[in-house]
């Protein structure tokens, strides 16, 4: 019996051991499976991102490592592309590389290297640091910000401060020298190269000035008619002479008061309404005062009579005399109208005075 017991344990622990070890096989199968899956994916994007920086086009501010193979005193770290667009090394002195691609830098390299230096040099090439992005115009903090892979122009902008208050994310050119069309507009999700300058321009507006309510300078917006122009000023005001409108643009100044709804603005324009003087102000008036109750100037309009104007002021006043109102007429010399009636017309400029009563 114990002899089984023996022979049952030492099954047992075979079986242990041989478990284990087949838990362990499959454990380091699944763990290698993983590297290799992880490698898989990975080499392309090496492969690609290799690719990519040997076809960069260098240019003035970029920084190179260089590795001569075996030849230590002709490697360098951030060596960097000059004003003239040339790196300096011993040996070969001056190598112009901006415009060319870090493929192309190699072979150079490796090409004066050979002549006379060295016996089929090994050199290898790589971009360390990518030249800067210039941000100017409206912006806050103009100047140099670094470039990363995948910057667009609002990051550009954001590292340069933001906006001005002028500034217009609409109105934003990229100059890019290597471009067959170094200048360009762009958005906001535009992507930016190394070495672009991105110019942040002003707000485009247009001034309203005059006799309008709220004169000011106005943001510019397409098919913006002169008529709606003066209608953001706050329309006309009340000394307007609506015959006599101005628009200044290029240096030349034109009479737009019968094109208000046909003559769009543009930037930079300045539309001027006139104001009339005081006489012809007064002309455009009737004058009520004495006892009413709210005397003052107000607005004439045709067939208007004495009752009418008065009901403009307010009406009578307690004291005052329906058969004391006299009016003052413009002429040369003025006309004194005394003890008319309420249904007699007014005309244009009329002083008209309300008497009291004695009682």
């Amino acid at each position: 019996m114990e002899c089984c017991r023996e022979a049952l344990c030492e099954i047992s622990s075979d079986e242990a051991s041989s478990r284990l070890e087949s838990m362990i096989i499959r454990r380091l199968q699944d763990f290698l499976a993983l590297i290799a899956t992880i490698v898989a994916i990975a080499m392309p994007h090496a492969a690609v991102a290799q690719s990519a920086d040997e076809d960069y086009i260098l240019g003035v501010g970029d920084t190179l490592n260089i590795q001569v193979f075996g030849e230590p005193d002709l490697s360098f770290d951030a060596l960097p592309v000059v004003d003239e667009g040339n790196i300096v090394m011993p040996l070969i002195g001056e190598v112009r590389v901006a415009g060319i691609s870090v493929r192309g830098a190699q072979a150079e390299i490796r090409r004066r290297l050979a002549d006379g230096y060295l016996i089929n040099p090994e050199v290898t090439v790589s971009v360390s640091g990518r030249r800067p992005i210039y941000v100017v115009g409206e912006v806050r903090n103009p100047g140099r910000v670094s470039y990363s892979v995948g910057m667009t122009v609002r990051n550009a902008i954001t590292l340069a401060g933001g906006l001005s208050e002028q500034g217009d994310d609409r109105n934003i050119v990229v100059e890019r020298p290597a471009a067959a069309n170094g200048t360009f507009r762009v958005d906001l999700g535009s992507e930016l190269r190394p070495g672009d300058t991105v110019n942040v321009g002003r707000i485009a507006t247009f001034d309203v000035r005059g006799a309008v309510q709220y004169p000011e300078n106005l943001r510019y917006q397409p098919e913006t008619t002169l008529r709606r122009a003066i209608e953001l000023a706050g329309g006309f005001g009340d000394n307007a002479d609506t015959g006599n409108i101005k628009l200044e643009r290029g240096g030349k100044v034109y009479d737009v008061a019968g094109s208000l709804d046909s003559v769009p603005v543009a930037p930079g324009d300045v539309l001027t309404v006139g104001r009339l003087s005081e006489q012809a102000q007064a002309q455009l008036h009737v004058f009520v005062q004495g006892e009413v109750m709210r005397g003052g100037r107000y607005e004439y309009v045709d067939g208007m009579t004495v009752e009418k104007a008065i009901v403009l002021a307010g009406g009578f006043s307690d004291r005052a005399s329906r058969r004391k109102i006299d009016i003052r007429r413009d002429g040369d010399p003025p006309v004194m109208l005394n003890r008319v009636d309420l249904t007699d017309i007014v005309l244009p400029g009329d002083i008209i005075t309300v008497g009291a009563s004695i009682f």
